[in-house]
């Protein structure tokens, strides 16, 4: 695991597959957000149950895309990588591409937004979560390159 830009490896397992012995496709999805969460954790230094119970917050998902570029099979050793594409006043939009011997398998955007737990309504990002971000956003670009 790096931390500027945020990588994760991980290895595909057999159970990540389907009969045809390539990836179930919303296991893509489920890459993502593991993804999202450990940068929640390790970067912003919020693990989500944190953020839920001690801030009253909150960080659903509103939005994604995911793209496949080539098929994932078992074994194969895959890098996921997190850019921090924009920051809303509420909102935040990230991508992560996965990629195997540097050729990308899938790209994921997310559209997250920041939410009053009590009320479940959206509200500005924190003030300290946000500073983190843009730290990260300007030391690792958007990954649109």
């Amino acid at each position: 695991m790096s931390r500027a830009p945020f990588r994760v490896r991980r290895r595909v397992g057999w159970g990540a597959c389907d009969p045809a012995g390539i990836i179930y496709t919303p296991r893509g999805v489920e890459f993502a957000v593991e993804v999202l969460e450990a940068w929640w954790r390790e970067v912003l230094e919020v693990p989500w149950p944190v953020l839920l119970d001690a801030l009253q917050g909150g960080s659903p998902i509103v939005h994604l895309e995911l793209d496949y570029r080539r098929p994932l099979r078992p074994e194969d050793e895959l890098t996921m990588t997190l850019w921090l594409e924009a920051i809303g006043g509420a909102s935040a939009r990230y991508r992560v591409r996965g990629e195997v011997a540097g050729e990308t398998a899938f790209e994921c955007v997310l559209v997250a937004v920041s939410i009053d737990r009590a009320r479940f309504r959206a509200r500005r990002i924190p003030d300290a979560l946000r500073a983190r971000m843009e730290r990260y956003r300007a030391d690792c670009g958007t990954g649109n390159s």
